[in-house]
C-alpha cells in the first residue's frame, strides 16, 4: 500500500478514526535517543502532493524538519525531526481538511563531501508509518546532496499504478554551517631607508676642505590587520575570505646634519594604503601554515628642499654643482617603499593564539641593519595572531 493513497483512503473511509493513523502501519520503531554531540546541519523537506479519490482531489502539504549530526569522516549516520502535514480533502460534510503531526526518522551516509538520504518514515502516535512512496528516500531511489550552504535537490514523481494515483514534488533542502575558523590578524612594521653621502665643506675661518658624511632617507611605519575566514573542506582548512579593517601608514624624512633646508613634504600613494580598509584580502593555507598577500602597494617620499644658506661652496670639482644648489628656489628628492609589502607574500604565518617575528625563521635579527652599497635598509615585522572562533 502507498502511504499517500492511504491517506486519502483512511480519511473518507474511516472518519470515526481519524486521528488514529494517517498510513497504512506496516513497521514499528522506537525513536531515536539524543545526539551525544550538537548537530551541525538541519534537514528540510517540503512535500506537495496530490492524490486523485473517487470524491476529488487531496492536495497534502507536508515540511520535514531533521537535525542531523555529520560525521567527522565519511560514514553513517541518523537523525530524528518532526513533521507536519495538512490535507484538502473533506471526507464528511463541514469538515476542511485535516492535519496531522509527528516524528521523523532520516537515515543515510557521508561520503566525498556528500549526503546520502537513503531512508526516510514518519512515525504517528508511536507507531511506524509505510514509508514506500517515492516521496521518502530509499537504499534504491537515494537523496544526495551536496556539503554546502543550501544546497538543494528536487524530486518529482508520479505513481500511477496504485488504486488512487499520487504525484507531486519533494524539495530536500540542507541548511548546513561548515565548520570554520576566523583569525584576527595584526601586522606592525617598519621600514627605514637611509642613504649615506659624503661632501668636502670649508669650514668658517679656514682654508682647509673637510670631508662631511651626512645621511639622508625616510621611515614608513605601518599598522595593518585583517579578519580571515578558513573552512574545511574535504577534510582540509582550505582560506575563504580575508578582510582588511585596518590599514594606515605613517612616514617621516630624515637627514643629518641639516645640509637641506625642508619646504615642503607629502607622501604619493599613501592615500592607497588607507583605501585598502574594507576591501578584501587574499590569502592561502598549507597545513597549518597561513599565508596572506597583501595588495603590493608602494608609497614615495616627496621632499621639496633647498641647500641650507649656512652650508659655503668649496672649491673644486663640485663647487659649480654647489653653487647650483643655493641658486635653486627647491630641489626635488623622492624616496620609495619598493619592497614591504612585496615581502609579506613570503611569511609563512604559524596557526597558533601568539605574535610572530618572521625574522626568527630567516635567521636575520631584525636589530642589525642590512647593507646595500652606500645605503642600509631597515625592516622589522610583528604579526600578532588570535583566533575569533
Amino acid at each position: 500500500m502507498n502511504s499517500w493513497t492511504d491517506a486519502g483512503e483512511y480519511f473518507h473511509d474511516m472518519l470515526p478514526r481519524l486521528f488514529c493513523a494517517l498510513f497504512c502501519l506496516l513497521l514499528f520503531a522506537p525513536m531515536t535517543t539524543a545526539l551525544a554531540k550538537p548537530p551541525n546541519a538541519t534537514l528540510i523537506i517540503k512535500r506537495d502532493i496530490t492524490c486523485q479519490h473517487q470524491s476529488g482531489p487531496d492536495r497534502m502539504l507536508s515540511t520535514d524538519t531533521a537535525q542531523i549530526t555529520l560525521p567527522e569522516q565519511d560514514g553513517n549516520f541518523t537523525s530524528s525531526g518532526n513533521y507536519t502535514m495538512k490535507g484538502s480533502a473533506s471526507p464528511a460534510p463541514g469538515m476542511n481538511g485535516y492535519q496531522l503531526a509527528g516524528a521523523a526518522i532520516y537515515k543515510g551516509a557521508v561520503k566525498d563531501e556528500v549526503l546520502i538520504l537513503n531512508f526516510g518514515q514518519w512515525h504517528y502516535q508511536g507507531q511506524a508509518l509505510n514509508n514506500s512512496s517515492a516521496a521518502m528516500p530509499s537504499a534504491t531511489k537515494p537523496v544526495r546532496l551536496t556539503l554546502e550552504p543550501n544546497s538543494s535537490v528536487t524530486v518529482k514523481f508520479s505513481e500511477t499504478t496504485h488504486a488512487i494515483p499520487c504525484s507531486g514534488k519533494v524539495v530536500y533542502k540542507l541548511d548546513f554551517k561548515p565548520e570554520t575558523q576566523v583569525w584576527d590578524i595584526t601586522l606592525n612594521g617598519h621600514r627605514k631607508l637611509t642613504y649615506h653621502s659624503s661632501v668636502f665643506v670649508k669650514q668658517q675661518g679656514s682654508k682647509q676642505l673637510n670631508t662631511l658624511n651626512y645621511d639622508l632617507g625616510a621611515d614608513f611605519d605601518y599598522k595593518l590587520s585583517a579578519r580571515v575566514v578558513l573552512t574545511k573542506k574535504k577534510k582540509q582548512w582550505v582560506y575563504t575570505s580575508g578582510t582588511i579593517n585596518r590599514s594606515t601608514v605613517d612616514y617621516d624624512y630624515f637627514q643629518n646634519p641639516m645640509l637641506y633646508k625642508v619646504n615642503n613634504i607629502f607622501c604619493q600613494y599613501c592615500d592607497k594604503i588607507e583605501q585598502l580598509k574594507g576591501q578584501a584580502l587574499d590569502g592561502d593555507i598549507l597545513d597549518d601554515i597561513l599565508i596572506l598577500f597583501w595588495p603590493t602597494i608602494e608609497p614615495v617620499v616627496i621632499i621639496d628642499s633647498q641647500l641650507n644658506p649656512d652650508i659655503k661652496c668649496a672649491p673644486g670639482e663640485a663647487y659649480d654643482t654647489c653653487v647650483r644648489q643655493h641658486q635653486k628656489a627647491s630641489t626635488r628628492l623622492e624616496i620609495s617603499d619598493s619592497d614591504f609589502l612585496q615581502r609579506t607574500w613570503g611569511h609563512h604565518l604559524p596557526l597558533r593564539n601568539g605574535s610572530y617575528d618572521p625574522a626568527k625563521d630567516d635567521g636575520m635579527d631584525p636589530k642589525i641593519k642590512k647593507i646595500k652599497g652606500a645605503s642600509t635598509l631597515l625592516l622589522k615585522y610583528r604579526y600578532d595572531l588570535h583566533r575569533v572562533e
